[in-house]
């Protein structure tokens, strides 16, 4: 959504909604849902939107460490293979978070 906004503050509703179901089949149900009483829908977005922004924090982390482990003759051996060893388990971490964040939407 924000990738969309930020290209066009003016952009319709519906491309909204499009382009953020490009990226989440499950945002486009979420973000058109219809509004539950008692406000809860309004949490259940907030939770979605902070969950989806923190994945993408941490797909930006791991694609800066990547980026250092392209080149290994910068690093000695140790830290080459504990940046390794993070980033491993940086991915394993971001991919169960992705799993859950689509279930739960």
């Amino acid at each position: 959504m924000l990738d969309t906004l930020a290209d066009d503050p003016a952009a319709p509703p519906a491309r909204i909604v499009t382009d953020a179901a490009r990226r989440l089949p499950a945002a486009a149900n979420l973000l058109t849902a219809g509004a539950p009483a008692g406000g809860a829908s309004d949490e259940r977005l907030a939770a979605f939107l902070v969950e989806e922004l923190s994945i993408g924090d941490a797909e930006d982390a791991v694609a800066a460490l990547r980026a250092q482990l392209a080149d290994p003759s910068r690093l000695p051996a140790d830290e080459y293979e504990m940046l390794f060893e993070t980033v491993a388990a940086m991915q394993k971490d971001l991919a169960r978070r992705r799993a859950a964040h689509k279930s739960a939407g």
